[in-house]
């Protein structure tokens, strides 16, 4: 059983769930009921609805987003593929470096569902992590449809089958991007 205290709040902001293992989202329900009579929206910040922790896929606070918008709450949504926090990302390296273009920044992720389409609208390209979330989906495919041949209609992507410190050569995709 859980305590949730909101009688000064003025709205919640969920990047990820407290709890990972054996999470039930419906329990949950008692606080976004409270949180609907009370008019409080729901700032998302990360609305991916699954994350992949060590090859396992837990919820995620797209997930508790989701269930809040179904019952009638008002969510804001402000991570991936959401354009303010590509603004507030171009904002940051403006300050770094003069002139930035989205065409010159490199989206990496995991999910079809936020970094893809954030990539997309942002006009960026994507460094696509098929180990991710998606990864158990890709391998029920069948052999001869591949990431590149799912990706490349849309926009030019590079795909990485797994990333670590020694296979991530970011000179390379520095020079693709070039």
């Amino acid at each position: 059983s859980k305590l949730f205290v909101l009688e000064n709040a003025y709205y919640l902001l969920c990047t990820f769930l407290a709890q990972i293992d054996d999470v039930d989202l419906n329990d949950y329900l008692p606080l976004l009921n409270t949180m609907l009579e009370k008019k409080l929206p729901f700032i998302c910040s990360n609305p991916d609805r699954l994350v992949d922790v060590g090859g396992i896929l837990y919820y995620c606070a797209g997930a508790m987003a989701d269930m809040y918008e179904e019952i009638g709450g008002e969510v804001i949504y402000t991570g991936k593929p959401h354009d303010v926090i590509y603004q507030k990302a171009i904002e940051k390296l403006e300050i770094l470096s003069k002139g930035i273009k989205p065409q010159k920044i490199l989206v990496i992720g995991d999910s079809l569902s936020t970094d893809v389409p954030g990539a997309n609208r942002l006009g960026s390209d994507m460094l696509y992590v098929a180990d991710g979330i998606h990864a158990r989906e890709f391998e029920r495919l069948e052999s001869n449809i591949t990431n590149a041949d799912i990706f490349s209609k849309e926009f030019e992507t590079f795909i990485s089958q797994k990333i670590t410190q020694e296979k991530l050569d970011v000179k390379y995709f520095i020079e693709q991007l070039a």
